[in-house]
């Protein structure tokens, strides 16, 4: 399966997160700001980034902008709980998705296959 980069700034959110990912088979790298996720992926390379946008130190929106100058093809997912606003500014930097918090499992897991999937695809071109 995939290298998962999650970030997430909420202990709790992460730790569940981590767990529907992990048990649908995929690697899971943990991060609780911008700053640690780009040190994580500079470490190696990560198929999909799931990140939440209002983080202290390092937001969601500057992480994008970073991984998606290291990487234009990165799949990157961005979730909040924030108003649509912050969903719109977030595709508008590069995020691939956005989901609105709270979210179902299935529905997490259906949005990283396709993002996965249309990575592959890309890829595979």
């Amino acid at each position: 399966m995939a290298r998962i980069l999650l970030i997430e700034d909420e202990d709790s959110v992460r730790k569940t997160l981590r767990k529907v990912l992990e048990t649908a088979g995929h690697e899971v790298l943990e991060a609780a700001n911008g700053e640690q996720a780009l040190a994580l992926e500079e470490a190696g390379p990560v198929d999909l980034v799931v990140t939440d946008i209002i983080m202290p130190q390092m937001d969601g929106f500057g992480a994008i902008h970073l991984l998606r100058k290291r990487d234009p093809d990165l799949a990157i997912l961005a979730v909040t709980g924030g108003t649509a606003d912050y969903l719109q500014a977030a595709k508008e930097r590069g995020a691939g998705h956005v989901l609105q918090k709270p979210f179902d499992n299935q529905t997490l897991l259906d949005t990283v296959a396709g993002l996965l999937g249309a990575t592959t695809t890309a890829a595979a071109q």
